[in-house]
C-alpha cells in the first residue's frame, strides 16, 4: 500500500504537516488578527463619519439661527404695522427651501400676524 520509507510518501507527510500548521495558524493567530483589524477600520470609518455628520449639523443649525435672528431683527418684523407684518411674513414663507412657515404671537399667546390663516389672529 504506502511505504513509508519512499521519497514520495516523506514530501507528502511533510506537505501535509506543513497545511495543517498553516491551517491552525489561520485559525489562531490569522483570523483573530484580522477580524480586529477590520473592525478597527470600521470603528474609525464610523467615528469619522459620524463626526462629519455632526458637524454638518452643527454647521446647519447655527447658519438657520443666524437667518431666523436676522429675520426676527428686520424692520417688517418689529413693525406695529400688522399690514407690514402680514407682507414680511408672506415673503419669508414665499423663499424657504423647506416646509416652514412663519407667524407672530404675543407674550400671552395671541396670534399676531398669520397670513395664511387669518381667522386665527385675536
Amino acid at each position: 500500500m504506502f511505504n513509508i520509507y519512499s521519497l514520495k510518501f516523506k514530501i507528502v507527510s511533510i506537505l501535509l504537516a506543513s497545511m495543517a500548521v498553516l491551517l491552525v495558524c489561520q485559525a489562531l493567530f490569522i483570523g483573530p488578527q484580522l477580524k480586529a483589524t477590520h473592525l478597527e477600520h470600521s470603528l474609525k470609518m464610523q467615528t469619522a463619519l459620524s463626526d462629519q455628520i455632526a458637524n454638518e449639523l452643527e454647521r446647519s443649525f447655527q447658519q438657520a439661527i443666524k437667518e431666523l435672528e436676522e429675520l426676527a431683527e428686520s424692520s417688517g418684523i418689529v413693525s406695529p404695522d400688522t399690514a407690514i407684518n402680514d407682507s414680511t411674513i408672506a415673503m419669508m414663507d414665499n423663499i424657504t427651501p423647506f416646509f416652514n412657515y412663519y407667524f407672530m404671537m404675543d407674550k400671552q399667546g395671541h396670534w399676531l400676524s398669520f397670513p395664511t390663516r387669518p381667522q386665527l389672529i385675536g
